[in-house]
């Protein structure tokens, strides 16, 4: 009898709150500024070896499933967003842009996507995201030239109004302009991160 019970109310759950939970992911993060000395070695060198003469802030990031360091810093006009992982390999390297530096198709896809999604909505920030192999990452941003082992992505931040109120999103779309995921920003750290 019991084993009956427990197997339908495994099934009840699975059934009913995991749509639940699939459609309302949420993005809880808090950053917290650490000394360059409280990072993985590996990071530091990296990041070292791409910006040698850029002033670099290090914080620790901490989410509900996951812990990790980023290096902020502004060169050559170009804010930079680095996140490691607690051993100090790299997770992806992200770079703000404007909405002018997505190509048109990418760009007019992203658009038709947003507004299918809110009756109004403000971009917040726009970022080109890399991932791939270290050296490769730190091959393509010194040359320019993209090669085959770097996924490019665009990582969308929105303030989206539908019915009455606003809310913060984070979207990401391929470099094509498909979209790939959406996420609802939760803000847990009110302070303002400066570059």
């Amino acid at each position: 009898m019991y084993p009956i019970l427990i197997t339908a109310i495994q099934l009840f759950c699975f059934f009913f709150l995991t749509p639940t939970l699939i459609l309302s992911q949420n993005k809880y993060e808090k950053e917290t500024r650490v000394k360059k000395t409280e990072v993985p070695p590996i990071a530091v060198r990296w990041v070292k070896t791409l910006l040698p003469d850029t002033k670099i802030k290090w914080y620790r990031e901490t989410s509900l499933i996951d812990l990790s360091y980023e290096a902020k810093g502004k060169h050559q006009h170009e804010h930079y967003s680095i996140e490691f992982d607690t051993s100090g390999q790299l997770q992806d390297v992200e770079i703000r842009i404007s909405s002018s530096d997505i190509p048109d198709v990418a760009s007019q896809k992203i658009q038709q996507k947003l507004r299918e999604d809110f009756r109004k909505y403000k971009l917040i920030k726009i970022q080109k995201q890399l991932t791939g192999p270290n050296e490769k990452v730190l091959q393509y941003l010194r040359s320019g030239n993209t090669p085959i082992d770097i996924t490019t992505r665009f990582e969308i931040v929105v303030a989206g109004k539908n019915k009455k109120n606003y809310q913060v999103f984070e979207y990401t779309f391929s470099i094509n302009g498909a979209f790939e995921n959406r996420t609802v920003i939760v803000y847990r750290n009110t302070d303002n991160l400066e570059y």
